[in-house]
């Protein structure tokens, strides 16, 4: 029982870092390498992993879709903040994390993870 919860524990760790690594790295190559733009990146790559988290752990989450949604709006105004977006990109990105939340169950099933 241990041992299947630090693997989940390691899995989840693991796509939250990937996904945190891989957003400094490609997001980088546009919004530049500066310690500001790393730290929004990597903050912005670990929100959009963590929304897998309840799909792998789903006892862990009493409310996994909040969670999901969460994350998803978070790092999506994420987003409209470093594109210095007006006040309609600030209600596109709520809208689409949104979306992304809700939906995140039907479309994270479809990734696979080796």
């Amino acid at each position: 029982m241990i041992r299947g919860k630090f693997t989940h524990i390691k899995t989840i760790v693991a796509i939250v870092a990937v996904s945190t690594v891989l957003f400094v790295v490609f997001g980088g190559i546009s919004a530049g390498y500066s310690l500001d733009a790393v730290i929004v990146l990597g903050v912005m790559g670990a929100l959009f992993g963590a929304i897998a988290v309840p799909e792998l752990e789903p006892k862990a989450f009493r409310y996994p879709t909040i969670w999901q949604i969460s994350c998803s709006v978070a790092g999506s105004l994420l987003v409209a903040w470093m594109l210095a977006s007006g006040a309609e990109g600030y209600v596109l990105a709520i809208l689409i994390g949104t979306c992304i939340g809700y939906f995140a169950p039907f479309w994270i099933k479809h990734i696979v993870l080796p």
